[in-house]
């Protein structure tokens, strides 16, 4: 089964089928394929305009890429807040992860 942190692969079920011999079986065995090796494989059967089909998929990689980027960051806040509670820190080394613990915020902040 596929976790909820799974990554996401949309496919696009009109160019699956033209290049996978023009058959419905060949784009669900291409679907089945990349659930069991671990992706949420998500089918997009979008309209037949070019933009419509890369609308989609450019979202939905928009928003992955927002969300690893949140995770990332929430990591790196949880180091800084670490590091200023448990050591000793000069005047200049904690000003300095300060500002970079607020940065860190801003820009979580921006991703969500």
């Amino acid at each position: 089964g596929n976790s909820p942190g799974s990554p996401k692969i949309y496919v696009d079920c009109n160019n699956a089928w033209f290049r996978g011999g023009k058959s419905v079986a060949s784009v669900v065995t291409l679907l089945i394929r990349l659930a069991v090796v671990g992706f949420v494989a998500v089918p997009v059967c979008d309209g037949t305009r070019p933009i419509g089909k890369q609308a989609t998929p450019m979202r939905a990689a928009a928003r992955e890429k927002a969300r690893i980027e949140s995770f990332v960051l929430r990591a790196k806040i949880t180091e800084l807040q670490h590091k200023l509670n448990t050591q000793q820190l000069d005047g200049e080394e904690r000003d300095d992860i300060e500002k970079e613990l607020a940065d860190s915020n801003t820009a979580l902040k921006r991703k969500e």
